[in-house]
């Protein structure tokens, strides 16, 4: 990590994050979404999985990974994120009317972060913030489309994965479908404490409330 600021803008998303979980501003096709106005900049988390079999089964599911194209981009994206982010954007878009931003800061843990990321390239290209900054937490592969390198928001995005964390490691990247990630890669924590065979470790790494501790011992690091 890079600085002390980086600590801290994380930490505030994580705390959007886990308003979303458990008191969200927006729920839209069993997705949670919290939102917040601080200096005239809006802060927008979206919540991962919430256990329901839909998440990953459903139409909105994480294994729908067969690509849809997103008209509004012109590019495509797994089918149950695109399906998802779509009425979520519309919600969002329904409640922000009149509103006039500076900047969207917007982040998303596990499956939030694709969804997250597909509504800020829709937010990008119908002009409604000036800025955007988008920071994953956990989050899976959700595009084989490189054309999402387009946009700079996408490129200077913050990919932040707990050591172990194997959500961040699916669907995985064949010859026949390179699933990509985006953004700027890094590495929280260590391995050497978990048992790697272990399922409920790989769970404990993807656990919000391990995103929190490791950011949080981060920020302690630079006092």
């Amino acid at each position: 990590m890079e600085n002390k600021e980086i600590a801290r803008s994380w930490i505030n998303n994580l705390k959007a994050i886990a308003k979303a979980y458990d008191y969200p501003t927006i729920t839209s096709c069993n997705d949670s979404l919290s939102m917040k106005i601080i200096d005239n900049e809006l802060y927008i988390g979206v919540a991962g999985s919430n256990g329901n079999l839909k998440d990953w089964f459903g139409a909105t599911g994480n294994l729908r990974t067969k690509q849809k194209k997103i008209k509004k981009l012109n590019k495509s994206a797994s089918s149950g994120f695109v399906k998802s982010a779509i009425p979520c954007f519309k919600e969002l878009k329904s409640q922000l009317q009149g509103g006039e931003f500076t900047k969207l800061n917007i982040a998303g843990h596990s499956r939030g972060g694709p969804i997250a990321s597909i509504i800020a390239c829709l937010a990008h290209e119908e002009g409604m913030f000036s800025k955007i900054k988008l920071t994953t937490f956990g989050a899976p592969r959700w595009t084989t489309d490189e054309r999402f390198n387009d946009y700079k928001f996408i490129r200077d995005s913050d990919r932040v994965v707990s050591a172990g964390d194997k959500i961040a490691e699916i669907p995985p990247s064949t010859r026949f479908n390179k699933f990509i990630h985006f953004g700027n890669f890094f590495l929280m924590g260590s391995e050497k404490n978990r048992h790697i065979g272990n399922m409920f470790d790989y769970y404990d790494a993807h656990m919000l409330a391990t995103y929190q501790t490791l950011c949080y011992e981060a920020l302690e690091d630079y006092d």
